[in-house]
């Protein structure tokens, strides 16, 4: 078998061309298929140059073969005779062809590698593109512990270093340089023992590090090791989240102290004002009791009464203030114990007889046999039963119904006051247990009271870890249930 036979089966493109004109001597099947033309003599008897898509690069490669000899391992990307391209990797070897000075060149297509390369670069582009506009400071070190990539943001938040970063630097020279340039702050006064710490801790990375600069900015450093040894450092700037956790702490700490001011404040008030009111209370009780001679006068003894209504109602209105006071400044402390709710509450119940009597309200009280104890600060229960006991029968017309009752239901102790009074609509009921609220309903207008009862029960029951709840409609009476938790922990 001759050469041309064995070049015409091979399965790899050849073309043997002339080295003067550069036309085509010969080619074979395997290039006719290659570059998509209908047979040998269309492909022979064609410009090369409509193969190319580059002409410079086929300058290129004529000018190599033609200053050595021989071209290897050349990449070119070809165009087929129906316009589409292709890639290929050509070598090229000077013979003699038929008694002419010629080359023949081997093709190979490498299309799908280039492809697959092309693909690779595209990926490995979006990934630094997206790597680069991280909002976070991005550094690869590889097992070397050289630099090899820190996206904008890195210097950004490093703007010392900036101008001296470069590919291959190592960590520790990043870290020196800061070091002996007191951008650390934690490092001051122990700059060697600092610098050993770090890299031991960049060596085996295990929880982020909060570092504060000189420039007064904080970053957050996190660092991952990879399987071959490199490490990836992330710089996150929490400088604007720090200022605004200090400034919350600044606005707490005064808040704090304008509340401990307020206490102070109500504390002497309350001093000053209850010692000249009981004293009040005193003399408008002598002069309405006439315990020195008659007045003279039913206006005086009705002024006298009206004195003393008036100075009892402001001495409840101080005392409900500090109460609340207290509770909100968290100085009221709970001496919780196992209590019998009923011993409670027939205490309470006979501290309000007088105003049921005076009303003419039925009143009653249901409680289970086998009620628990109650795991609770008894005064504050009671305070919550006297609270809820007196708005309900405050509220509740002549001739009405107060029903007091306890009973568990799941991990609760419930203690429930219902009335028969004018109820409350729906979007008035959560603002009921806002201090100095006071409904503007006629029923409720017309009845005296501070606006502190309910507020200071929700803060007591809250003291407990338990739960206000306050079932009411206009016409139905309201249901109030105060919820303490059966476990002492809550």
């Amino acid at each position: 078998m001759d050469i041309l036979a064995i070049l015409s089966a091979s399965p790899i493109g050849v073309a043997i061309l002339d080295t003067e004109d550069g036309s085509r001597l010969f080619v074979n099947q395997a290039l006719v298929t290659m570059l998509g033309a209908a047979s040998h003599e269309d492909l022979i008897n064609g410009d090369i140059a409509d193969t190319w898509v580059d002409q410079e690069r086929l300058a290129t490669a004529w000018s190599i073969f033609r200053d050595r000899g021989t071209l290897s391992n050349f990449e070119a990307e070809r165009k087929r005779l129906d316009g589409s391209h292709w890639w290929v990797l050509m070598h090229c070897q000077p013979i003699d062809f038929e008694g002419k000075q010629a080359g023949i060149v081997w093709h190979t297509d490498i299309s799908a590698r280039k492809q697959a390369e092309e693909a690779r670069v595209r990926s490995e582009t979006r990934l630094s593109e997206a790597v680069e506009n991280f909002s976070d400071g991005f550094a690869l070190f590889d097992p070397d512990d050289r630099l090899v990539f820190c996206n904008r943001m890195f210097r950004d938040v490093n703007p010392e270093l900036a101008p001296n970063i470069r590919a291959g630097m190592t960590f520790e020279e990043m870290l020196r340089e800061n070091v002996e340039n007191n951008r650390i702050l934690p490092a001051l006064g122990r700059e060697e023992a600092y610098v050993q710490e770090r890299l031991a801790t960049h060596r085996n990375p295990h929880k982020p590090i909060l570092s504060k600069r000189s420039d007064g900015r904080w970053l957050l450093l996190k660092e991952e090791r990879a399987e071959d040894g490199s490490t990836f450092l992330i710089n996150t700037d929490l400088t604007l989240i720090r200022e605004r956790e200090e400034e919350l702490l600044r606005a707490k700490n005064r808040a704090e102290r304008l509340s401990r001011t307020k206490s102070d404040f109500l504390a002497n008030m309350s001093h000053e004002l209850r010692t000249p009111l009981n004293a009040i209370i005193g003399f408008s009780e002598v002069l309405s009791g006439e315990y020195f001679g008659a007045l003279g006068s039913q206006k005086y003894l009705e002024y006298a009464q009206d004195i003393g209504t008036s100075s009892k109602h402001l001495l409840l209105l101080i005392n409900e203030i500090l109460d609340l006071s207290a509770i909100e400044a968290g100085e009221r402390l709970l001496n919780e114990r196992d209590v019998v709710f009923r011993e409670v509450a027939e205490e309470c119940v006979s501290i309000l007889t007088g105003e049921t009597r005076r009303n003419s309200i039925k009143f009653a009280m249901s409680t289970p046999d086998d009620l628990p104890a109650l795991y609770c600060d008894s005064l504050a229960l009671k305070q919550i039963l006297i609270n809820l006991l007196s708005n309900a029968i405050k509220f509740t017309p002549k001739g009405g119904r107060v029903i007091l009752e306890a009973g568990v239901d799941g991990k609760w102790f419930d203690v429930t006051v219902s009335d028969t009074g004018p109820g409350i609509a729906p979007e008035d009921v959560a603002g009921i247990t806002e201090p100095f609220v006071r409904l503007e309903s006629d029923a409720y207008r017309t009845q005296e009271g501070t606006g502190l009862g309910l507020p200071i029960v929700k803060s007591l029951i809250e003291l407990h870890h338990g739960e206000l709840i306050i079932d009411s409609e206009p016409g139905t009476g309201t249901r109030v249930t105060v919820r303490f938790p059966l476990s002492p922990s809550g």
